[in-house]
């Protein structure tokens, strides 16, 4: 049978008593400054990635340059997600302008005036793998509508809750506020802060002699200043800025893929014996890619060198990259004052994306740590969960609801106590019509009794007994049986081995 689960669910049936709360529109955004479409964030997760290939000796008086900033220390630890498995990085490339002079901006076409506070461009969350096999890097489009916490600047100006734009954030709060407002949107723990500026990412790749980049026809962009022919071109670091921060030629999403197909390059030439093995080229790479880093204060020279080191033995293969989900890529809203403005709207998709990411699973379809882990094809955040405590242990209704949201599922309104409270065996009560999805519940309590209910609709009502012992975890695949729900991914998923021309 298919699973009839609807896009978006409707409400279960009224015997649980409890409907989903609802947030108040959150009003008064706050109206980000001119923006002009810039990025670096590939040279970033190139730096990052690449200090693993050169070992403590050669890096650690480089990592002495690295700037180092406070970005957690005003964040409370009770609003912050949960500190799961892996290591998260969130890496950002700013239009910031320094080192450069007024004539190298105008021939880079990024403009001579006065712009205000550095932005960000597009910003791509990293999560590293518990057992240093897998890298996932998630690009979050800065156009992403998202909700930007209350906030109170360096002049003790206070600014309520509101809906931006993603890159709205690093403006107006710095590193710190965009850290809380991506912590909110994904749910995901920010461990530490990379950022790179232009200069920065010009140097690093002319010090690699070049990045090779691949567009399948002749490409011209006046504003970004990007003219290529048709094939694979060895670009320095002038078209490779324009490669990367080129808007018109496409969209934000395709910006996106040129972004992470460049990180693939970056990755490919600067791990080759030619540049790793020459000792001038490693010391030109390392010197551009530390002089212009900003960090957070945790992630130190030891710090930076001992993540490389755990990462040393990874395989290009295994370094994917993906952006995350979208419903609308024109979203129209007013923000502020500003009438019909285009933003990215997320798609439900996301959620589950953001859970694999907590639960340290590959975003590949396969477990980051155990193959042992069941495979389904509907994804838990598609699955509405009603929990009732049918035993005596008090608070136990609201632990697995917990751990429910915790694995991804979507947890309908507040646990309640069952009307018996003996249960031995926890039971799943489910209407036939969502067999594939009673699939993915049964994977999470694989000692749990089913009972069908006809007509109850697309809630499950779990009765957790006395035998509950965790939730246990989920991979979704294509090759389990049912309907697929892999990521949808608005940018083919690839990983850092794959032909930039793919």
């Amino acid at each position: 049978m298919t699973d009839q689960t609807p896009p978006e669910p409707t409400e279960p049936p009224a015997e649980s008593g409890v409907t989903d709360a609802t947030p108040a529109d959150v009003t008064d955004p706050i109206v980000p400054r001119r923006k002009i479409g810039r990025t670096v964030t590939a040279g970033v997760a190139g730096l990052v990635l690449l200090t693993s290939t050169v070992g403590y000796a050669a890096v650690s008086r480089y990592t002495g340059e690295v700037r180092h900033i406070d970005v957690f220390s005003t964040l409370s630890d009770t609003q912050r997600p949960a500190d799961e498995p892996g290591t998260n990085l969130l890496l950002v490339g700013t239009d910031q302008r320094t080192g450069l002079t007024k004539a190298e901006l105008k021939a880079l076409h990024v403009g001579t005036g006065n712009y205000g506070p550095p932005r960000t461009d597009t910003v791509m969350l990293m999560h590293i793998s518990a057992d240093q096999n897998s890298v996932s890097v998630v690009s979050l489009l800065r156009d992403s509508y998202v909700t930007i916490p209350s906030y109170t600047d360096s002049k003790g100006v206070s600014y309520t809750e509101r809906k931006n734009k993603l890159n709205a954030a690093y403006e107006i709060g710095g590193a710190p506020l965009l850290v809380r407002t991506v912590e909110d949107a994904t749910g995901v723990r920010i461990d530490h802060f990379v950022e790179m500026n232009f200069a920065g990412f010009l140097s690093m790749v002319d010090a690699l002699g070049g990045v090779p980049v691949c567009v399948n026809k002749a490409t011209v962009d006046k504003a970004s200043g990007l003219n290529l022919p048709a094939g694979t071109s060895m670009v320095t670091g002038k078209q490779a800025l324009a490669y990367v921060r080129a808007r018109k030629i496409d969209s934000d999403i395709g910006r996106a893929s040129r972004q992470q197909k460049f990180i693939a390059s970056i990755v490919q030439k600067a791990t080759s014996s030619g540049t790793l093995l020459n000792p001038l080229a490693l010391n030109a790479f390392l010197d551009a890619a530390t002089s212009s880093v900003t960090t957070d204060n945790e992630f130190d020279r030891d710090g930076m060198l001992a993540l490389g080191n755990r990462l040393r033995s990874i395989n290009a293969s295994d370094i994917v990259f993906l952006t995350v989900p979208i419903a609308k890529g024109d979203y129209r809203v007013d923000i502020g004052k500003t009438k019909n403005q285009s933003t990215v709207l997320w798609s439900p998709d996301a959620k589950d994306l953001f859970s694999r990411i907590n639960a340290d699973m590959s975003l590949t379809g396969k477990p980051a740590e155990s193959d042992a882990v069941t495979a389904v094809r509907i994804a838990p955040s598609r699955v509405r969960v009603k929990v009732y405590n049918a035993t005596a242990t008090s608070g136990l209704g609201r632990r697995v609801a917990d751990d429910l949201v915790k694995a991804g599922y979507t947890v309908v309104g507040q646990p309640q106590n069952a009307k018996a409270n003996d249960a031995a065996t926890t039971v799943i009560q489910y209407d036939p019509a969502f067999d594939q999805s009673l699939k993915t519940l049964r994977a999470a309590f694989p000692n749990a009794a089913v009972k069908k209910i006809n007509g109850l609709g697309n809630t499950f009502l779990l009765q957790v007994g006395s035998d509950y012992n965790g939730v246990q975890p989920v991979t979704v695949s294509a090759t389990a049986a049912g309907p697929s729900t892999a990521i949808n991914s608005p940018t083919k998923v690839h990983s850092a081995a794959d032909s930039i021309c793919g």
